[in-house]
């Protein structure tokens, strides 16, 4: 990333593989959930301080709930570069598509004033799914 940032400002991804999915669309299974609530507890607490049996865990019930979905914003996760995503199209039915940048390391401040500006450019305050224009 840093040979990358040396000689560009910013790069540039979609948030999503896809348009968004309905609320309530990745919902767990029953035994998803009932894992979800064993590890909520004292021993499941203790199951993930051991770093394999969590990756494991968390791979499997994220895997399953976002598969496929986001390819793209780990890079800042396992980089550490810092990272913006904005909502600047939207779908027929006024869902909004995001847009990712990425900037070299410590320039958090580039992305705000490059999300103030895009804003100024093409608000996205008002808006709400399901609305195509602004309040």
């Amino acid at each position: 990333m840093e040979r990358f940032f040396a000689d560009h400002d910013l790069l540039l991804t979609p948030t999503l593989e896809q348009p968004p999915v309905p609320v309530g669309s990745q919902r767990p299974a029953a035994l998803d959930r009932l894992a979800m609530q064993v590890l909520c507890t004292a021993a499941g607490g203790q199951l993930l301080r051991v770093d394999r049996t969590r990756d494991a865990i968390l791979a499997s019930l994220v895997g399953k709930s976002m598969a496929g979905q986001m390819p793209y914003t780990p890079v800042a996760n396992l980089t550490g570069q810092p990272a913006i995503t904005l909502p600047l199209h939207w779908t027929a039915e006024g869902l909004p598509i995001g847009v990712q940048f990425l900037a070299r390391s410590g320039d958090e401040a580039g992305l705000v004033r490059l999300a103030g500006q895009l804003e100024v450019a093409k608000p996205w305050g008002g808006r709400r799914p399901g609305r195509t224009g602004m309040r």
